[in-house]
């Protein structure tokens, strides 16, 4: 790939035909275009983002690679942003207290000895 100065110097990752800067108000009218044609409902790139994170919530991905994605300084905003998407968080959390609480002793066949002091 040929690279003019510019694009070097500014260390560009995306750059136009001509190794200039992608100014937004282009971005955005590339982006409604792709958008119309498409069909689906149009949505800013802020949105995007909220919608990435909310459907690696949804789909169960640990809130700490979430918030690597999305550049959060901290996983506590992560959380505090996005934690009511998080499906049966709820009920995840009941059902594993309960499981600590009512563990089922475990079954012993009468040929094995147990070792363990009553």
């Amino acid at each position: 790939m040929k690279c003019s100065p510019d694009f070097e110097e500014n260390n560009l990752v995306c750059c136009t035909s001509t190794y200039g800067v992608i100014r937004p108000t282009y971005l955005r009218t590339v982006s409604n275009r792709t958008i119309e044609k498409s069909g689906v409902k149009r949505i800013s790139f802020h949105g995007l983002r909220h919608t990435h994170a909310t459907l690696l919530l949804r789909a169960g991905i640990h809130p700490k690679v979430v918030q690597e994605r999305l550049g959060h300084r901290s996983i506590q905003t992560t959380l505090d942003t996005y934690s009511h998407v998080i499906p049966g968080i709820q009920e995840i959390a009941a059902t594993s207290i309960q499981a600590s609480l009512y563990v089922k002793k475990e079954i012993v066949p009468d040929n094995v000895v147990s070792i363990s002091k009553k």
